[in-house]
């Protein structure tokens, strides 16, 4: 199996040499090692990942703050809206 990139950095499988004709103009060959580290994500997709999950961890807290709210747990929302304050400090840095 030999690899290649195209213009856009994305890669092609030439299925053996039987796809050659296939491959977008521009292709060159790469090796496996280089395909890998084509593949790696950028530090803006892992950034874009921490975000959600930050969304997704702030939304949950957001849940679990309706009950000590109710019934007047001040120490337990303190905590809560410590991890709240964390987690937008973080996003800040991203």
């Amino acid at each position: 199996m030999a690899l290649h990139k195209d213009l856009n950095n994305n890669i092609h499988d030439d299925d053996n040499g039987k796809a050659l004709h296939f491959l977008p103009d521009g292709c060159v060959e790469i090796t496996q090692a280089e395909a890998d580290t084509l593949l790696l994500p950028t530090q803006a997709e892992l950034n874009a990942q921490r975000k959600q999950a930050i969304y997704a961890e702030l939304s949950a807290l957001d849940q679990k703050k309706i009950r000590p709210l109710s019934e007047g747990d001040a120490v337990y929302l303190a905590i809560l809206n410590a991890q709240t304050h964390a987690l937008r400090d973080e996003f800040k840095t991203l």
